[in-house]
């Protein structure tokens, strides 16, 4: 699931058994801070495809066949990860 918000993510670290990578978290706050200082938007969510591609080509480099993708609504997202996969 591409993550869209700094938000979405600490909501996904309060649930048990979700543990996300500092690296990770450090990403989406940078973008988040600098999508607030700039007020570009979309910053956070290119983050968030950006890290869901890192995660896949991982996956593929473990011998794994194939993923499950959630885009929860959102097929833009969606279409950015498989076009670049």
């Amino acid at each position: 699931m591409p993550i869209r918000s700094y938000g979405m993510m600490q909501y996904l670290l309060t649930m048990p058994g979700v543990v996300i990578k500092d690296k990770i978290v450090n990403s989406v706050k940078e973008a988040s801070d600098e999508q607030k200082r700039t007020g570009r938007k979309g910053l956070i969510e290119d983050a968030g495809i950006n890290l869901c591609i890192d995660l896949v080509d991982e996956i593929k480099g473990l011998g794994m066949k194939g993923v499950h993708i959630m885009p929860v609504g959102n097929v833009r997202a969606l279409k950015a990860i498989v076009d670049r996969l």
